[in-house]
């Protein structure tokens, strides 16, 4: 049996699609476990409407905790011997549950294709044709961002693979280090390109907010990603690269925005470069001029305009 776990905060506009979707399934051996994280919209009562519609669903009502803290009550609940997570606001094509499960027989975790929409139209595709992995390889296209998209959707997890794993409680980047401790568990990780996880892209978001204000929790999800890198002289230098470009998009507006002087953000990002600045210098696929960028930086120096240089207060 498949557990789906489907965390739902405010997602009455949209959830009837994914249930509609999950109902839909040609794979029928299935729980269906929905986490109600506190919602003030009619999100509860669309759960309860299908709980008592279909026995396999089952709603569940808590506390506004966060996704990773609905995910892991849902982790608590199930019961299935593979365990899948969908996203409310998404939707599923009749066959996901189908062409997963026979993907994972002979691997201890499943990846299908990711589609990534905006205003309806698609932006991005995660895609690589049907395969099996090592878990290095599969590490190296996640830390990469290549291939597999860093999420715990669109895969299907062997319980025994997740044993004792939970989702940190972070308000961001909680799912890549999630889904990088799993497949670090992995020995074989099956890809397959017969089915597809529609994501939609909300653009006034979490993550548009995130751009203007980025949380501390990227920093700290960018260390552990460091460390672990640092610790694994078998991945590719593009895993470097990515993490670091990654922390750095969400540095640059604030130095563009001239407001960066005093920035707590701004201060521990150079702090947390100078700490791997060793990974960074050593690192093949980061070019001599954004080396002594990231040097600069890390010693006190912002570059704002790709000519100028000013310092930044150090708090």
């Amino acid at each position: 049996m498949i557990s789906i776990i489907i965390p739902i905060y405010n997602a009455e506009g949209n959830l009837r699609r994914m249930l509609d979707g999950v109902l839909a399934q040609t794979y029928t051996d299935y729980e269906c476990i929905l986490i109600d994280d506190g919602s003030t919209d009619g999100s509860c009562h669309i759960c309860k409407e299908y709980e008592n519609r279909d026995s396999r669903f089952f709603c569940f009502i808590q506390g506004n905790g966060g996704v990773s803290s609905a995910r892991n009550r849902g982790l608590e609940i199930a019961k299935g011997d593979y365990i899948t997570f969908l996203d409310a606001d998404d939707s599923i094509p009749e066959n996901y549950l189908s062409e997963l499960y026979a993907a994972c027989k002979d691997a201890d975790i499943a990846v299908c294709d990711t589609v990534i929409y905006e205003s309806g139209k698609e932006t991005l595709r995660f895609t690589h044709e049907s395969a099996c992995l090592t878990g290095t390889e599969a590490i190296n296209f996640l830390l990469s961002r290549k291939y597999i998209n860093s999420g715990p959707c669109s895969k299907l997890f062997k319980k025994e693979i997740l044993k004792d794993l939970q989702f940190p409680p972070l308000k961001t980047y909680e799912d890549i280090l999630f889904v990088l401790d799993a497949f670090s568990r992995a020995e074989k990780i099956a890809v397959t390109d017969k089915t597809v996880y529609h994501y939609i892209q909300n653009t006034n978001g979490a993550m548009s907010a995130m751009m203007k204000e980025p949380s501390a929790d990227i920093i700290v999800a960018t260390e552990r990603i460091l460390q672990f890198i640092s610790e694994r002289k078998d991945l590719q230098p593009e895993c470097t690269y990515v993490t670091v470009s990654h922390l750095y998009q969400y540095a640059l507006p604030l130095l563009a925005s001239q407001n960066y002087v005093g920035s707590d953000f701004i201060r521990k990002t150079a702090r947390l470069t100078g700490k791997y600045m060793h990974l960074i210098l050593s690192c093949k696929a980061i070019s001599w001029k954004e080396k002594m960028t990231f040097f600069l930086f890390s010693h006190g120096a912002a570059l704002e305009s790709g000519c100028k240089i000013h310092r930044i207060r150090k708090g």
